[in-house]
């Protein structure tokens, strides 16, 4: 009997274990196992706090996570070279409608609706300010961004520039997409997918010859060294979505160093790809075979 009561003692009323680790129950035990594991949140949140990345290699300021950093420069990797602007910052996420054209127009709006995603701020990469008060035309004085750590992608960016010259999408691929429904997506966050495809594609001349326009190259030959650093064509909505969060309008277009079409890597129909046209204010769609601008984009 005096075995069993301290048995009782000890194990008390355990019922069950929270999803906090905490005993519930009376008794010696759930006691003990309750001092246990506070010991260790403590040791773990000093942890956390002592290896929390606090500032930059040289002591700059992190960047916010409780603003959105839609039009800050970025210097992907730290070199000091800027290789983009931001345009979508995926702890806000966003959506909306890029149409200058007019907005009473159905299509207009249709093609230039986008949605932007959202991630969790504690599966996002840190970032610290690596310069003060850069400029460009494109997006004015603004301060430039460079990850630190690991961690999910917060941001898309453009690139400051084109490509040099223009190109054809795909030009012997004229009639003959007839998996264009599946094979490129036009959602946002596809665009590096859409590049990947279709750079297989070309190398396997799936739509037909390569460069098959003597005055203008295929879009897919010319960017593969940019795609294997993880630069793509961007998706309709992503197009959108640069135009739309930037402020970019027919009428301010020219003035931040762009021009006037861009290809999407998103297809339209078996003969048509998505392009964005400045000039006009709208997204709308070319003929695989005309030759427009190419302006690549990527995450970081």
């Amino acid at each position: 009997m005096f075995v069993i009561a301290v048995l009782l003692l000890l194990v008390g009323g355990i019922k069950s274990i929270d999803d906090n680790g905490k005993v519930k129950g009376t008794g010696l035990i759930a006691t003990v196992g309750n001092a246990y594991s506070d010991a260790i949140d403590k040791f773990k949140n000093h942890y956390d706090d002592a290896t929390a990345i606090k500032s930059g290699p040289n002591g700059e300021p992190l960047v916010s996570t409780i603003e959105s950093q839609v039009g800050k420069y970025a210097d992907i990797d730290g070199d000091g070279t800027v290789d983009g602007i931001i345009f979508a910052d995926l702890l806000f996420g966003g959506s909306g409608i890029w149409n200058d054209y007019d907005v009473t127009v159905s299509w207009a709006n249709t093609h230039g609706t986008y949605v932007i995603p959202t991630i969790d701020k504690k599966d996002s990469k840190t970032y610290y300010v690596s310069q003060k008060k850069y400029n460009n035309k494109l997006g004015g004085t603004a301060d430039v961004l460079t990850p630190i750590g690991v961690g999910d992608s917060r941001f898309h960016i453009m690139s400051l520039s084109n490509l040099s010259g223009t190109y054809d999408w795909y030009n012997a691929a004229y009639g003959k997409m007839n998996d264009y429904e599946t094979a490129t997506s036009r959602e946002f966050g596809k665009g590096k997918d859409n590049t990947a495809t279709m750079i297989n594609k070309w190398e396997a001349k799936a739509y037909g010859e390569q460069n098959a326009c003597t005055d203008h190259k295929d879009i897919w030959g010319q960017i593969k060294a940019q795609a294997n650093n993880g630069w793509f064509v961007p998706s309709r909505q992503e197009l959108a979505a640069f135009a739309g969060q930037l402020g970019i309008t027919k009428s301010n277009y020219s003035s931040k160093g762009l021009s006037r079409l861009y290809w999407s890597s998103s297809q339209f129909n078996e003969n048509r790809i998505y392009r964005l046209n400045l000039g006009d204010g709208a997204m709308n769609y070319n003929y695989v075979n005309d030759n427009l601008y190419v302006r690549l984009a990527t995450s970081f």
